[in-house]
């Protein structure tokens, strides 16, 4: 009895805690299948095997967490939004499958299904894929499940005098003073809210974020950071920083320079420096000294010496002011020795000697080496790079460079990326 009550109150926390969320699946529920050795089965899974679907979706619990599986409800998340195939920066929302009825037909085809015969995968963006977050614009929504009728009982053969049927009692006017163990369940959820707040969070979390914020910002962060970054950003900085880092940097410098230090390094160097220096200097020198140098010196020298020198010198040498507070390890040049006298002598004296200029020596000319004519692209084991402005951070090889069917892809490509790329890809990047 205590079981059933347990399971009971639990389904009930799962229904009052979809009324105030949309119509989604659980991410992370699962539920044993009795007829696969009690293997667990995520909404997914239940959903795209009718069989499975018509005999989990009996469960309460399963009807529950898997509203859209099962046939409750079917929405499109007004949240959700994915990028283009052939251009992923190009985001759209589920009204853009279908509001081109000449066009309805191939974008089904391209971002909803596998294809004619089954042989691609779903089109998945920020680890969703389309289908799930569309399925009234990718015609995925399915039917409700109810119950089979109980079949009629076949009556015993009549022998002897035949027993006569119960006859039903009359239902009494006051109520029964006793407490209905079982609660009935509703299927679909309340159009309005309860009144009072639950007295527990709900066991799941919410796929979609709020369409408002709250009043009143979380006492505690969240133990999860978020799949998809926020549209705006806060109006207020956080107290304390994330405790883990994001997977992915973000699309837009912050307009303002944290007020302290990453604990650790970013695994991939930034693409554009930053446009303002920072306040102090590094607490940690660098591993590899940079491919340019600064625009403008440092207002402050460094703690610690470099660790390796310069591979070429200063473009403008140091002005002193001083002397040097310790001697040079080379002596300076001795002068230039003194021209030999003239021939004829001079017919008056000269006031001040006079110091001829001392010869030019005209270096003689270093010999251009020939120019090295590059045929091959290094392979993508050996030369390779990540495309840091990207969701899932694709490693990219120099073959990748020219293999758009688009010819302004390419191109766009080329100029993009050769300026830094075209010693490893000097094949690709020929005559850039």
């Amino acid at each position: 009895m205590f079981g059933k009550l347990k399971s009971s109150l639990l389904v009930l926390a799962l229904i009052q805690g979809a009324e105030s969320t949309t119509c989604v699946n659980s991410p992370t529920f699962e539920w044993p299948d009795s007829e696969q050795g009690n293997e667990k089965k995520t909404c997914k899974q239940i959903r795209i095997k009718e069989s499975r679907r018509t005999r989990m979706c009996l469960i309460p619990e399963v009807l529950a967490a898997c509203p859209q599986a099962c046939g409750t409800c079917c929405e499109d998340d007004l949240t959700y939004q994915f990028g283009m195939r052939n251009n992923q920066e190009k985001l759209q929302d589920c009204t853009w499958i279908t509001k081109n009825d000449k066009k309805k037909d191939i974008r089904i085809e391209r971002y909803c299904t596998k294809g004619p015969d089954n042989d691609k995968p779903l089109y998945t963006f920020a680890n969703r894929t389309v289908r799930d977050a569309c399925p009234v614009a990718c015609d995925f929504c399915k039917t409700a499940i109810t119950p089979a009728p109980t079949p009629v009982p076949t009556p015993a053969p009549v022998t002897g005098t035949p027993t006569p049927a119960p006859v039903t009692p009359s239902p009494t006017k006051a109520p029964t003073p006793a407490v209905t163990a079982n609660p009935t369940l509703t299927v679909t959820p309340s159009i309005a809210p309860s009144r009072p707040p639950s007295p527990a969070p709900s066991p799941f979390p919410s796929d979609s974020p709020s369409r408002k914020p709250s009043k009143a910002p979380s006492d505690q962060p969240s133990k999860a950071p978020s799949d998809v970054p926020s549209r705006k950003p806060s109006k207020a900085p956080s107290d304390q920083p994330s405790r883990k880092p994001s997977k992915a940097p973000s699309d837009q410098p912050s307009k303002q320079p944290s007020d302290q230090p990453s604990r650790k390094p970013s695994k991939a160097p930034s693409d554009i420096p930053s446009r303002t220096p920072s306040r102090s200097p590094s607490l940690l020198p660098s591993m590899d000294p940079s491919d340019q140098p600064s625009r403008k010196p440092s207002m402050a020298p460094s703690l610690l010496p470099s660790m390796d020198p310069s591979d070429e010198p200063s473009a403008n040498p140091t002005k002193s002011i001083k002397p040097s507070a310790s001697p040079s390890n080379k002596p300076t040049l001795p002068p230039p020795p003194t021209p030999a006298p003239t021939k004829a002598p001079t017919p008056a004296p000269t006031p001040l000697p006079t110091i001829s200029p001392a010869p030019t020596v005209t270096p003689a000319p270093t010999p251009t080496p020939a120019p090295t004519v590059c045929t091959t692209d290094k392979p993508f084991s050996e030369y390779s790079w990540v495309l840091v402005n990207t969701t899932d951070q694709k490693v990219k090889g120099c073959e990748w460079l020219t293999q758009s069917a688009k010819e302004s892809t390419t191109q766009n490509r080329l100029n993009t990326w050769c300026p830094t790329k075209k010693d490893g890809c000097c094949a690709s990047c020929a005559g850039f």
